[in-house]
């Protein structure tokens, strides 16, 4: 970071020290609509002015120099497993039902070592990719308080924001089978789930972006009660919660066979659709589900690479938004995904729709998904405002290098970013903290990561 020299005033600006400049970039803000050359002032945290040349306005501030960037709000992975770190592209010729079974037990093994290596090696990926936040539907099976800490330790240290869904079911067997009751193996009882809960939500630091709910697998795999105490403690607690809903077509089958009607409905009947939750997947909604879905305002997370890789479906995403419904994006896990790209969702969420509907008039553009990539994963973790580079907004922002030349104006930086895809960001803030500069890891130790990666790849701790 070097020291401001020169500039002229505007709106919002006055002297302070304690500030870092963003400077010599175009500000590309998709949920705005909006795209010119502007410099960002950031002081505590948030947004303190932003325009053309106010760098006269803080002579003693910091800077980071955003020249040839664009300059777009933080991301934001809507879902994701950061357990699932350590095994990428495991599913490779499996569909879901195999691949839970399969994949279930080895991250029932992972050590604690292990599990803070995968958290840092997830979260690294995501903060080079221009993310700021995700939702972790975070899976140990037995789930502990052992285990929340060390994820929670694991993100705070990282300057990383997360809503730790911790993920619990009640109504599955032991080898992953869609069942109406246990076939083997424990399960906690969902009393003793919401008690979990309970505690492991005391640990949460939202002041910091850090933030513990409950996060049951879905309805097939859940108890009413479970799902109901789930949403108590989110009412409780004011915060949200999150679970799967209709991921694969044997899904909807089950919640059928189990409820007498699809899962949405199901979730309808018992009062829990709600601002409060969001929805992984929703691959396989009805049009009568998407229409209760919009009515609560909820909102449903679109994994567009999971459901390809394990042949899951097409996400009804174009009426989705048609009904009002907010729409975010998520990678799921690396096991599914192969990785934590969240551009590369974003980029198949704008295309993949496209085979589901053949009106131009409801397919994706760039700067829609990018803006679904920003608002709806805000939304679905919890965090204030919708993303927008506005003064007084929290200063969770990405800079891309331009990539390939353009002919200029919003939509064309937005679908350069988006389909274009840079190689990674050059500088990323959360809430003001700066996570990478000039490509530059800021706040995990890439050599220590590194170095225990290989040692669990050579068969360490």
């Amino acid at each position: 970071m070097q020291t401001a020299d020169h500039a002229t005033g505007i709106e919002g600006a006055g002297p302070d020290v304690d500030v870092l400049l963003l400077v010599g970039g175009t500000v590309c803000d998709p949920v705005r609509r909006w795209s010119g050359v502007a410099d960002i002032a950031v002081r505590a945290g948030r947004i303190a002015a932003i325009g053309a040349g106010i760098r006269a306005c803080y002579p003693a501030a910091a800077t980071l120099d955003c020249g040839g960037a664009v300059v777009v709000p933080g991301l934001i992975n809507g879902h994701t497993h950061s357990t699932e770190a350590l095994g990428a592209g495991f599913c490779d010729g499996m569909r879901l039902g195999e691949w839970l079974p399969a994949l279930w037990g080895v991250l029932d093994r992972l050590s604690p070592v292990a599990l803070r290596l995968s958290l840092l090696a997830g979260a690294r990926t995501m903060i080079r990719g221009g993310c700021v936040g995700a939702v972790d539907h975070f899976r140990q099976t037995p789930m502990t308080l052992g285990a929340v800490e060390i994820a929670l330790e694991a993100y705070r240290s990282a300057g990383f924001q997360v809503l730790l869904a911790l993920m619990a079911r009640d109504r599955v067997g032991s080898d992953g089978s869609l069942v109406g009751a246990p076939t083997g193996g424990p399960a906690l009882a969902a009393a003793e789930h919401a008690a979990l809960w309970r505690a492991a939500m005391a640990r949460a630091e939202p002041a910091v972006g850090l933030m513990v709910g409950p996060g049951p697998s879905g309805p097939v795999r859940c108890s009413d009660r479970l799902l109901e105490a789930a949403d108590g403690l989110a009412a409780e607690f004011g915060i949200p919660w999150h679970l799967h809903l209709s991921e694969t077509a044997d899904e909807r089958r089950v919640a059928e066979l189990l409820y007498g009607a699809p899962a949405a409905v199901h979730l309808a009947r018992l009062g829990l659709l709600s601002p409060r939750v969001s929805l992984a997947h929703g691959v396989w909604l009805d049009p009568d589900e998407i229409a209760l879905i919009a009515e609560a305002g909820a909102t449903v997370i679109h994994n567009p690479v999971s459901n390809m890789a394990l042949g899951s479906g097409i996400a009804p995403v174009a009426r989705l938004r048609a009904a009002g419904v907010a729409v975010g994006i998520g990678t799921d896990g690396a096991a599914s995904n192969g990785g934590q790209d969240l551009l590369e969702s974003v980029k198949m969420a704008a295309f993949l729709g496209r085979l589901d509907t053949s009106d131009p008039s409801l397919w994706l553009n760039a700067q829609d998904a990018l803006a679904m990539a920003i608002s709806g994963g805000r939304r679905a973790i919890g965090l204030s405002g919708d993303g927008r580079l506005i003064v007084g907004a929290p200063a969770d922002i990405a800079v891309f290098d331009q990539g390939s030349k353009r002919l200029g104006g919003f939509a064309d930086w937005a679908r350069t970013l988006v389909y274009d895809r840079p190689h990674g960001a050059r500088h990323v803030l959360a809430r003001g903290r700066v996570l990478l500069e000039d490509g530059v890891l800021r706040t995990i130790d890439e050599t220590a990561l590194d170095a225990g990666l290989d040692a669990i790849a050579q068969g360490g701790p």
